[in-house]
């Protein structure tokens, strides 16, 4: 790892998870500054300088052979590329074009994920967020809303599932980090859920010799059938995952500010996701998109939203759903081929690996796949970049092969003090 240090593209690669981190906030550092942080001008090239990067990086560090085990998300970036380029021919207006390059930079961020598949990209990428981004999170605790403190700590998510082989007082600040978000907005369930799942997981590592891949694997199969499952049921009427508070008795709201300062009553079983699946469903019939969905230049009719259009059109842009994007942008293609990749990464985590640590985010690969479904909007930011790096992970040959012992070193060392800070010791 040390041989790589003063590559550029190493270098360069590492460097953009502070990029990543920042813009991960933007929107909520502009409203609390008055300052042009969330300027399209000043992130659409620096979001096409990363993607270059993890692009160039891949030339360079990616063995042939590792490709081909990626095949599924080669498959899915060349489908995304194309149906992007038909989004040009779709876009009539400004924003149109705005809408096309905003989408376009999210859900072309899986090539990231070919980084993470290299132990040296890998722990350089991890050791700049631990040592450089997550220290800036600090002052930025007094500057945006409370909801975005989850986005900003996405990446602890991917951590957590490492939970008992992390140095120990590195596990006590991680775990800190993680409480502030929970006691911070009790009424960001997103990033609760996303903090606590991998926390849960980790517990795994304990039973490690109890636990058969037989009953990772089925866990894995349940966690992929599980949305499908859902969505019959809720088409069909019988059953509304989304309406908890008709099957859950008492009150569950509270008094938060919400990220326009406004004090509201917030219900934390509220139902805030079937009326997107309605509008989303309604527009891929209306246009008869179903197949291979709008391109990333179009959103889809909203009721609810659709005064916010700019082009008048009654449109939305995105939604908070991942999967509902992918239905709208890429058609139920787009879904298999991103089904394909989460299905086969996480799969082959699970039954191609030599130690517990890669089993274990297998099973973080499939929650996430479940997940999409519920939220994980698909956007350039470090949320959706973490999904990635996880199954980036998954894939890696290098990382399968290890066994506990030698993952145990390689984490240590992405948690090793820098040697400017070993020398002010």
């Amino acid at each position: 790892m040390k041989l790589v240090v003063r590559n550029p593209i190493y270098v360069t690669t590492a460097a953009c998870m502070v990029l990543i981190s920042i813009s991960s906030v933007s929107t909520y550092l502009e409203q609390s500054t008055g300052l042009p942080f969330g300027n399209v001008v000043i992130w659409f090239p620096l979001h096409f300088l990363i993607l270059c990067a993890f692009l160039i990086a891949l030339s360079s560090f990616v063995s042939v052979g590792q490709l081909r085990l990626m095949w599924p998300l080669t498959l899915l970036l060349i489908y995304t590329l194309v149906n992007s380029f038909r989004g040009a021919f779709v876009a009539e207006t400004y924003w149109d074009w705005k809408i096309l390059i905003t989408n376009c930079m999210g859900i072309l961020l899986p090539v990231a994920a070919y980084a993470a598949t290299n132990t040296q990209l890998a722990w350089g990428i991890l050791r700049t967020y631990i040592f450089y981004a997550l220290p800036i999170f600090i002052p930025l605790i007094f500057l945006v809303h409370t909801t975005s403190y989850g986005f900003y700590l996405s990446l602890l998510g991917l951590l957590f599932v490492f939970t008992p082989v992390i140095p120990f007082w590195w596990r006590v600040t991680l775990i800190g980090f993680a409480a502030v978000v929970f006691l911070a907005d009790f009424g960001a369930r997103s990033s609760i859920i996303k903090f606590c799942v991998p926390l849960a997981l980790c517990c795994l590592y304990y039973f490690r010799r109890i636990i058969s891949i037989h009953i990772y694997w089925f866990v894995h199969k349940i966690l992929f059938v599980i949305p499908l499952v859902f969505l019959a049921l809720g088409v069909g009427g019988q059953f509304n995952i989304f309406k908890m508070d008709e099957y859950i008795q008492g009150d569950y709201t509270a008094v938060n500010q919400n990220s326009s300062g406004e004090i509201v009553d917030e219900n934390y079983l509220g139902d805030t996701r079937t009326f997107l699946y309605e509008e989303v469903l309604y527009s891929a019939s209306h246009f008869d998109s179903w197949m291979f969905g709008r391109s990333p230049a179009r959103g889809n009719l909203s009721s609810h939203f659709g005064d916010e259009d700019m082009n008048g059109r009654g449109e939305r842009a995105r939604n908070e759903v991942a999967i509902l994007n992918i239905v709208n942008w890429l058609g139920v293609v787009g879904v298999v081929m991103f089904a394909i990749v989460m299905f086969v990464a996480s799969g082959g985590a699970i039954n191609r690996s030599n130690n517990d640590f890669i089993r274990i985010l297998g099973i973080y690969v499939a929650f996430r796949w479940c997940f999409s479904w519920i939220e994980d909007i698909n956007t350039f930011n470090l949320n959706y970049f973490t999904l990635w790096i996880a199954v980036g992970f998954c894939f890696s040959s290098r990382f399968r092969s290890m066994s506990n012992a030698e993952f145990v070193s390689w984490l240590s060392e992405v948690f090793r003090l820098p040697k400017f800070a070993l020398r002010n010791i």
